[in-house]
């Protein structure tokens, strides 16, 4: 049974739970063993035993089973053929040794794709007839088109079949092509260099934890933080060979400095020096800069206003001497500079120290300063060398280069990416026309690819775009990315900002604020909170707005960041990120009042912050609101949320809405309802469902939803379509409210609301960069069944330094 402990007997009837989320940058504490290992494959070859303890044969890759591996069977019993998700340990020999194994329901679609080496091969012209690759049954046929341009065909051939996927699991392809290497997986791990080659460049060998690394010319060695010699803690990163050594991508010192200090920033002055040596500063805070400090500007460019983030060595006077700055956003906040990337080939380099000069690729300028990133080295770097460059767009087409890496030989294609906000659309039928991004002409026309990615396309939207830059600095746009879901409507490029009070209009408070480098328009609307109390200058803060084309945020609300450690203002934080509002006097006196009843006890005090916290999510409004929106996104499109499409989605269902006033079940009930009848409609949906017939519209939400019906309950939804007593609206909030489904989906949602709530970003966001952290706590939360007590959970997030630093903390 669900864990609920004192929480769910103690919800009050006044507290609702949504998130209102905005990027945040800092670092949770993520537990990774750091031989942990994880990859896809097929079957081919299993143990013919109970439980199939034993070694399986996975994608090439042997797999110790135990009688204490976990095997989940979603996808039925371990079989040739299918495919498995491992986890587990990998060894030096290059096994696996599997703590955990997901046997992935079959796929039915017309696009299967699966790499793997042929393993048998029909003696026919044409090799029309059966293959067996990689464990799995091919049937080739006459129309089947065979592409061995890469390497000719033969058993042991590497190659990637695309193609229909039958249920016994055999494939009919429809193309096949021959490929030179199999993708080896992916692998990262930490440990102690223990022995390295004896070389100049350190190319050769290393052996770090034991496990043997292959460093080449290719490898990215960061030394800019020191040397790497026998004895140094590492991060390696890299691809796994067959025999368990390591192709090394890139190796850095681990950050394990007991003593660094790290702080968020906006830049307010800086030296006018080469490499800006000397003393900035950061947020009111003097952080001394050196020829050795590490600048990385591949988020934006060094300049006052922007946001960076420090990290260093803390003086007894407060200042810092910085090891890293790391640009988080640039000068302007919201700028509108386009950030781009490019390809081409390297015609001209200065004949400098470091190659830092201006540089010609492809016929256009590159500016590169002794902060633009140069990999693998600028050595490497030569004149007709293949290059791809990021950096941010001057107004006459140069670019202020913030890296530029050596590509392989096999991508030598020229290509040009631009991001960017839209600023106009044509009134036209897809778009066909010119767009303004960023300030920029982009040329749309009916060959242009626009992908949404389940996002509505609207101004305010951020693009990432791909296509030719013309001499006049406009863009024939070949594909249309959305990267972001900034919905139309009342809550369109809504924000969150986080800073300090610089400047206040006087009298005030209606005027312009300056708030970290951003101008803030407050009106006679905007909400203060705490109420009646305006915050001073060097008050840390929180901005809710909309943002303008010019950068500055038209302020909805600003909040006063107080001292989370005081039960008050951890209270009220809660109230302001999840519900958008102040606290009601009742609701806000029972939670502080269930903290303060422990008196100088921090153990209880402990404890009763974690299950205040719970309680925002645990509560009737959040389950009717918050939660109702992850399944709708998990039913509808089978997955999770963005951290971004919830903002406007939660602010719809739940505007007006306070449990234990008047009306509020009448209120919530017209609000659920309106929103999923206008959920059907939206483009995305009725891209997907909207030629499929009743039935296949129930079954394809049954299925992203996981869930089994019986014979007569599936029927009953489909029949109430065909007559017309049921909507597709109606239908969908039934599966959506199914009991199982809720159950299914509580852990997942609860994990997803951490982040989304304490953190202000996505899961795969930066610091972690992919799904481990949320995988992590999942799996710690259905271990102890959903008693986030016993897991930890929300006492790691809420003691977490990236929840904290928004407090000042």
């Amino acid at each position: 049974m669900r864990f609920m402990g004192f929480v769910r007997q103690s919800i009050c009837a006044l507290i609702a739970l949504f998130i209102i989320v905005a990027p945040f940058r800092s670092a949770i504490v993520r537990a990774d063993d750091d031989d942990e290992f994880e990859f896809t494959g097929t079957i081919s070859a299993l143990p013919n035993t109970t439980n199939f303890v034993g070694d399986w044969i996975v994608a090439g890759h042997t797999v110790h089973v135990t009688s204490t591996t976990e095997i989940e069977r979603d996808g039925g019993d371990p079989a040739v053929g299918k495919t498995a998700e491992v986890e587990g340990t990998l060894n030096n020999d290059g096994t696996i040794t599997a703590s955990e194994i997901e046997i992935r329901p079959a796929a039915n679609n017309q696009n299967f794709e699966f790499q793997g080496r042929v393993e048998q091969l029909p003696s026919t012209s044409g090799f029309v007839g059966d293959w067996t690759v990689s464990g799995r049954v091919v049937h080739v046929a006459s129309t089947t088109i065979i592409d061995q341009s890469q390497q000719p065909l033969a058993v042991g051939t590497i190659v990637k079949v695309v193609g229909t996927l039958r249920t016994d699991g055999t494939v009919d392809a429809t193309r096949i092509e021959t490929e030179k290497t199999l993708r080896p997986p992916f692998f990262e791990f930490t440990g102690t260099v223990q022995s390295l080659p004896s070389t100049s460049n350190l190319l050769g060998d290393w052996i770090v934890n034991g496990r043997t690394v292959h460093v080449t010319s290719l490898t990215k060695i960061e030394t800019e933080d020191g040397p790497i010699t026998t004895g140094t803690v590492v991060v390696v990163k890299g691809f796994v060979r067959p025999d368990g050594s390591i192709d090394a991508v890139k190796i850095e010192p681990a950050e394990t400095a007991p003593n660094e200090f790290v702080f968020l920033g906006t830049i307010t002055n800086l030296p006018n020096t080469s490499g800006f040596v000397g003393d900035w500063t950061v947020d009111g805070r003097t952080v001394h800069v050196t020829s050795t400090t590490r600048i990385q500007q591949e988020e934006g460019l060094v300049a006052i206003g922007a946001v960076v983030e420090v990290r260093g060595t803390l003086r007894g006077d407060g200042s810092v001497d910085a090891t890293r700055i790391e640009v988080e956003r640039s000068a302007g906040s919201f700028q509108n500079t386009p950030r781009i990337e490019i390809e081409g080939t390297v015609q001209q380099l200065p004949n400098t120290p470091g190659q830092v000069g201006d540089w010609i690729v492809n016929g256009r300028t590159i500016h590169v300063t002794s902060l633009t990133v140069l990999r693998p080295s600028a050595t490497a770097i030569t004149v007709g060398s293949f290059v791809e460059v990021e950096g941010f767009l001057r107004p006459n087409n140069t670019i202020d280069a913030t890296s530029v890496e050596l590509e392989p030989v096999q991508n030598q294609t020229p290509r040009f990416m631009l991001f960017g906000r839209v600023d106009t659309l044509p009134s036209t039928s897809g778009f066909i026309g010119d767009w303004i991004v960023s300030g920029r002409t982009i040329h749309v026309s009916s060959s242009t690819q626009i992908n949404p990615n389940h996002r509505p396309l609207a101004i305010g939207s951020l693009v990432r775009i791909t296509g030719n830059l013309l001499s006049d600095g406009t863009l024939d746009a070949q594909h249309i990315v959305v990267i972001r879901n900034d919905d139309v409507g009342r809550f369109l490029n809504f924000f969150d900002l986080f800073g300090t009070v610089q400047t206040e209009p006087s009298p005030g408070p209606v005027g312009d604020w300056k708030i970290s480098g951003v101008t803030i328009h407050v009106t006679s609307t905007t909400r203060f909170a705490p109420p009646n109390i305006i915050p001073a200058v060097g008050s840390r803060v929180k901005v809710s707005g909309q943002l303008l084309n010019d950068g500055s945020l038209a302020a909805d609300a600003i909040v006063l960041q107080g001292d989370v450690d005081d039960s008050r203002d951890f209270v009220r934080a809660h109230y302001d990120d999840f519900l958008s509002r102040d606290p009601d006097d009742s609701g806000f006196a029972f939670w502080v009042k269930n903290i303060d009843q422990c008196g100088s006890d921090d153990k209880c005090r402990q404890v009763m912050r974690v299950n205040t916290s719970a309680a925002f999510f645990l509560s009737i409004e959040f389950q009717q609101t918050g939660f109702l929106i992850e399944r709708l996104f998990v039913a509808s499109f089978n997955r999770l949320p963005r951290m971004s499409e919830f903002i406007a989605d939660e602010r719809t269902i739940s505007e007006g809405v306070i449990v234990g006033q008047p009306g509020w079940q009448d209120k919530l009930e017209a609000n659920k309802q309106a929103f999923i009848n206008d959920w059907v409609t939206h483009p995305a949906f009725v891209s997907l469902f909207g030629t499929m017939t009743n039935a296949q519209f129930v079954d394809a939400l049954l299925r992203n939803a996981g869930l089994t019906l019986s014979a007569s309950d599936r029927q009953a939804l489909i029949d109430g379509l065909n007559n017309g007593t049921l909507t597709r609206a109606q239908v969908l909030r039934q599966i959506v409210e199914n009991t199982a489904f809720v159950d299914r989906e509580f852990n997942r949602a609860f994990v997803l609301m951490q982040f989304f709530g304490f953190l202000r970003r996505d899961p795969d966001d930066a610091p972690d960069g992919d799904m481990k952290g949320f995988n992590f706590w999942l799996n710690k939360l259905n271990q102890f069944h959903g008693n986030f007590n016993d897991a930890e959970m929300v006492r790691a997030f809420i003691e977490s330094l990236e929840f904290r630093r928004r407090f000042g903390k």
